[in-house]
């Protein structure tokens, strides 16, 4: 994924190779690192669980920033889910609950994946782990989603900035 790709034309890539985003995100990544398959889906799969960790984490509402202004909004976005009182329904409210979560621990310096940003961090797992849930996916299908993720986000990072402070948030 070189400078100047666009996300039609790593879709027309995978496409042209019957492989998936994600797939053949892995295969570059592997030949450009020069690394074994296993070693980066090992590597994919620590992060998933950090994702998942936080999340988890996050939803206890022990998480605080140091100023105290952030933390426990996740658990409270948490229990009035729970308590059927979300206006945008479960998935909704389930979503929106663990990315909060995800960037409360951030906030109270916690373990994340800071990805694409720190200042997004919440998103990624959030979004992920609700659509597998959703659809049953397993840990293998959340790593080749990552995968797909991370290649778009090279080319995000290769057409534009990711950082705030230059890029604006």
């Amino acid at each position: 994924m070189g400078k100047g790709v666009t996300i039609a034309e790593l879709l027309s890539k995978a496409q042209e190779a019957g492989v998936s985003l994600g797939k053949l995100t892995l295969q570059q990544q592997c030949e450009q690192l020069e690394l074994d398959e296993q070693v980066l889906r090992d590597r994919m799969g620590k992060n998933l669980q950090v994702m998942r960790q936080a999340t988890l984490d996050g939803l206890t509402g022990k998480h605080k920033s140091r100023s105290g202004l952030v933390g426990g909004d996740a658990r409270r976005l948490e229990e009035r889910r729970l308590q059927g009182k979300s206006i945008g329904g479960d998935v909704m409210a389930r979503t929106a609950a663990r990315a909060i979560a995800v960037a409360e621990v951030n906030a109270g310096m916690g373990r994340i994946v800071a990805a694409p940003t720190a200042g997004s961090c919440g998103v990624l797992p959030a979004v992920l782990l609700t659509v597998a849930e959703e659809v049953n996916a397993g840990d293998e299908q959340l790593i080749e989603a990552l995968f797909a993720a991370s290649g778009v986000g090279l080319v995000i990072a290769h057409q534009a900035s990711v950082s705030g402070a230059q890029g604006g948030c």
